[in-house]
């Protein structure tokens, strides 16, 4: 191995590691939100009670957030392989360090869409908490609670 594609390699794990760092950031902030919101708005009772459907909002952006930080560690993941298993010959040809970041448009939103509604790790989190705040919020303004 190269020292340039041990270089490379190693930039590429710093790059998915902070990635998989605001991934796990993103969902720690979310659920401190949305418990933050639920807690202030059952106990304080305030009058615009249409607030507390904001935290499913809100959860939602941090969805989208979150699976946009785990589809880009997916692409940096194919790239470390692609780089881990590239040929001594084909090292001479193309450089390790020159990532192959090419997708259209149509296929990057694809695997993005993907990444956001076919991750265990994003749904486990985020669809529970946005049901969980909207029946609340529903409740609350049908003054049920």
């Amino acid at each position: 191995m190269t020292e340039e594609r041990s270089k490379a390699l190693d930039y590429l794990q710093n790059i998915i590691s902070s990635m998989r760092e605001c991934s796990f950031k993103c969902k720690e902030f979310s659920i401190l939100i949305c418990s933050a919101f639920l807690t202030v708005f059952s106990t304080v009772n305030p009058s615009p009670k249409i607030l507390i459907l904001f935290s499913g909002i809100i959860l939602f952006i941090f969805w989208m957030i979150d699976s946009f930080y785990l589809y880009k560690e997916r692409t940096f993941r194919k790239e470390y392989k692609r780089i881990a298993e590239m040929e001594a010959t084909d090292e001479e040809k193309h450089n390790p360090l020159l990532f192959s970041g090419k997708l259209k448009l149509k296929v990057a939103v694809i695997e993005y869409l993907k990444s956001m509604f076919k991750s265990v790790s994003t749904i486990a989190v985020y669809l529970p908490l946005i049901i969980i705040s909207l029946v609340f919020g529903i409740l609350l303004l049908g003054g049920i609670i």
